[in-house]
């Protein structure tokens, strides 16, 4: 083969995977486009979070710092007491 031929080759090779490489590009951009789509309409279909009441914020605000101190008190309790740490392994059943 002649330079000259491989040059045509080369330039008929390119095109075409250029061609290829747009098409593909195409059609990703066609599913990104029908996802968000399709995302968009889900999230238009569920139901607004519900709103706590001002007696619910008022247990949740209460309650959380309670949950974290009784957490960190079992913790310390073990740690200084030399036991070994609760995993998960201890509550499965058997």
């Amino acid at each position: 083969m002649t330079d000259s031929n491989l040059e045509d080759e080369d330039s008929t090779t390119a095109g075409a995977s250029s061609d290829a490489a747009d098409e593909r590009a195409a059609r990703r951009e066609a599913a990104r486009q029908k996802w968000m789509e399709k995302r968009a309409a889900e999230e238009a279909a569920k139901p607004p979070p519900r709103e706590l009441s001002p007696a619910e914020k008022l247990v949740d605000m209460a309650l959380t710092p309670s949950y974290v101190a009784v957490g960190a008190a079992v913790i310390v309790y073990r740690v200084l007491r030399g036991l070994p740490p609760v995993t998960d392994e201890d509550y499965e059943d058997e």
